[in-house]
């Protein structure tokens, strides 16, 4: 039997796009949570019923083959302000890609540089017997979306990870060569406490927050490929943060008052700052969604939802920190950021 509290995952950056790696406990050192495979192959179902007199279907021809991974991880610390967490690689196949301050902080920001920084994921299934052996399934060419949240005052901040890629194929592997961590880091994880959020300056009480980078991955065909793809790439990110906060004085927060005057053309703009002990999270241009809009995009169960802008233009941007496509950055460490009213926000 192969139970599912079993399974774990290795992920690893390939140094060819789309070019499945070789995978080894060295590179069993991410805690990944409630791992979840499942698979798919295109199929010519509408040819598959032949002229023979009666309602009968024949067989498929089985195309194209992908595969999902889905799991959590929870956002700790790395050993220093400027070596980055071993979970940031698959932040990078979510298209956050990493950026330097040189020896004073490391960053993730949404950018069209890190679309197709691609993962080769390997699923693992335990036997459970005596001498367990595992099935092995390989997906190479991966990229997909991980939502950054939090659902509750004193839980760990979480990156709740959708991967796709080519299915490559499965294998057997024997007791002696199944994986085993290797070097895991034992920092614990950010956690909903002695966070702040400010919402155009103003100190907000929240319950839980999701910032989601709304990244839509799709395969980039190669027909010479057994899988008929080459890898998968972001095509499209549509980043929103949501959150739960506390009902405070019209004076202080008047959501109501944004809508009606973005219907006269004098629509708000928000800056958000989310920080912790370790972590920064900073929107430079934000614009609160009306509850029908954000309803039609799911997100219904949160009090308020912003949807992420970019951050301006030449000479008008919101921060002058970041770069002009930026919608957001997540930082470790420290960045001086150029927006007015941004002190003690985000140092």
């Amino acid at each position: 039997m192969y139970p599912s509290s079993l399974n774990f995952v290795i992920c690893k950056k390939e140094a060819v796009v789309g070019t499945a790696e070789t995978l080894s406990s060295n590179d069993f050192n991410i805690r990944i949570i409630s791992p979840a495979l499942t698979y798919n192959t295109e199929v010519d179902d509408e040819a598959a019923k032949y002229a023979r007199g009666d309602h009968a279907e024949a067989e498929s021809v089985y195309g194209a083959r992908s595969g999902q991974i889905t799991f959590d991880m929870r956002l700790a610390y790395g050993t220093s302000d400027i070596v980055e967490p071993e979970t940031w690689r698959v932040l990078n196949a979510c298209g956050l890609k990493s950026v330097t301050y040189g020896a004073s902080g490391i960053a993730l920001q949404p950018l069209k540089a890190g679309d197709e920084s691609t993962l080769t994921v390997g699923f693992y299934q335990v036997s459970r017997d005596a001498t367990p052996t595992a099935i092995k399934t390989i997906l190479a060419g991966c990229m997909g979306n991980a939502i950054i949240t939090c659902e509750g005052i004193g839980k760990p901040w979480l990156a709740k990870v959708t991967l796709t890629g080519k299915l490559v194929g499965t294998s057997t592997v024997a007791n002696a060569d199944i994986p085993y961590p290797i070097g895991m880091s034992q920092n614990h994880p950010e956690k909903f406490i002695n966070n702040t959020i400010y919402v155009d300056g103003t100190a907000t009480k929240v319950t839980k927050f999701s910032l989601d980078p709304g990244c839509a991955v799709t395969p980039v065909i190669d027909q010479s490929d057994p899988t008929g793809y080459s890898h998968y790439a972001i095509t499209d990110r549509k980043p929103r943060f949501s959150i739960d906060p506390l009902i405070q004085a019209k004076t202080i927060d008047d959501p109501i008052g944004d809508v009606v005057a973005g219907c006269t053309g004098l629509f708000a703009i928000d800056r958000i700052v989310l920080r912790s002990p370790r972590y920064r999270v900073c929107i430079p241009r934000s614009q609160m969604l009306p509850p029908a809009l954000a309803a039609r995009e799911g997100l219904e169960g949160w009090a308020k939802n912003y949807k992420c802008l970019n951050n301006g233009v030449t000479g008008m941007l919101g921060d002058t920190g970041l770069p002009s496509e930026c919608t957001f950055e997540l930082l470790i460490g420290y960045h001086e950021t150029g927006a007015a009213g941004s002190t003690g926000m985000y140092l």
